[in-house]
């Protein structure tokens, strides 16, 4: 099996994302500058990530149940 080229897996790489919900974004940055900006956008990342989670945990088990959550499913050990 051959590797696609990198063009190809980029392609791919940046379609997910956006289907993701993400956009991209070009910064222009003083090198003394990157590490902050990164550590500022991995903080945002965490925040949405626990608010999503938090969002989760907010649903009721029957309501989970309800919607055909696959992971109800495999908690319960019952398939509905």
């Amino acid at each position: 099996m051959t590797a696609k080229p990198a063009t190809e897996r980029m392609a791919a790489l940046r379609k997910r994302r956006q289907e993701a919900g993400f956009a991209r974004l070009e910064l222009w940055l003083h090198p003394d500058d990157h590490e902050a900006v990164k550590e500022a956008a991995a903080k945002l990342q965490r925040k949405r990530d626990k608010a999503a989670h938090d969002r989760q945990l907010s649903v009721s088990p029957a309501e989970m149940v309800c919607s055909g959550c696959p992971l109800m499913e495999v908690l319960l050990g019952v398939t509905f």
